[in-house]
């Protein structure tokens, strides 16, 4: 199934509540990632620096007085996913087009990353391989890999396939443009 000329399909109808990487009811408020430094807060990972470093000074004061020392960090999802090397995602960008434009094409997937990373911290790109020519970008969710092809779709035409798994856990992502 070919989508060149028509609106990408989105599959919205993806949950999340039985992903074993999402531990959010376990979690304490104002738990801290340790790799990228992202906080639970309102029932959910968010990159704030501000709460983050105010957070560990509370915590710094809290330990000086304590005998035993609280945890009050842990992998979120997205590094858990990234550490497990367990991808929600595959986008795989291939053709002449992909030749003559990558770096430009690299800096529009970065950039989408950055914006998703703003809303949800969990979304991030695994890792970048360049496979005989193509670029298979592993993403900790399905949805970065559709907004991935939808970017590039977007931005460079050519043609986009969406494919899900039949339990919604893994997407691919496919984008082709030859000229």
């Amino acid at each position: 199934m070919s989508y060149s000329h028509n609106p990408a399909p989105v599959r919205r109808n993806i949950h999340d509540h039985d992903d074993p990487y999402q531990l959010a009811g376990a979690l304490a408020e104002g738990t801290v990632c340790p790799d990228c430094g992202a906080v639970f807060h309102g029932s959910r990972w968010t990159l704030n620096e501000e709460l983050r470093r105010k957070l560990e000074k509370e915590r710094a004061r809290e330990h000086a007085r304590q005998a035993h020392r609280i945890n009050h960090s842990t992998l979120c999802s997205g590094c858990r996913k990234a550490q497990d090397h367990c991808p929600g995602g595959i986008v795989t960008l291939r053709g002449e087009y992909l030749v003559r434009h990558h770096d430009e094409i690299m800096a529009l997937v970065r950039n989408e990353e950055k914006k998703a990373v703003g809303i949800n911290p969990t979304e991030r790109i695994i890792q970048v391989l360049i496979e005989n020519g193509d670029v298979v970008i592993e993403t900790t969710n399905e949805k970065l890999a559709q907004r991935l092809g939808r970017a590039v779709h977007r931005a460079c035409s050519g043609e986009v396939q969406y494919k899900w798994s039949e339990d919604n856990k893994l997407a691919r992502v496919e984008w082709r443009r030859d000229q």
